[in-house]
């Protein structure tokens, strides 16, 4: 699954580069910063390279599911922090929407 998730989250990053600045590109690494010091994304860029995951996690899975909610608020560690993370908590949502 592992795999699968992060594809979808380079397909979203690729559609987010798009629209950013070259200077400002997110690279695709698992160390790469999507939230905090050291992001080159604003709040608004991390929303929709959310959203892009969430549909493209919808359409694969035919399964709505959501990745910001409450929920985050009392994690210790953000899990939009690095792509890691993010990969992380996508499997752990996939997970419990099964």
């Amino acid at each position: 699954m592992k795999e699968i998730v992060l594809r979808f989250i380079y397909e979203a990053i690729d559609e987010t580069n798009e629209m950013l600045d070259e200077d400002h590109q997110i690279v695709k690494h698992l160390d790469t910063k999507l939230y905090g010091s050291g992001s080159h994304l604003d709040s608004i860029e991390l929303v929709n390279l959310i959203v892009s995951v969430e549909q493209k996690i919808e359409e694969f899975y035919q399964k709505e599911i959501t990745l910001a909610d409450e929920r985050i608020m009392q994690m210790n560690q953000n899990p939009f922090s690095t792509i890691a993370r993010f990969v992380d908590y996508v499997e752990t949502i996939i997970a419990e929407n099964k």
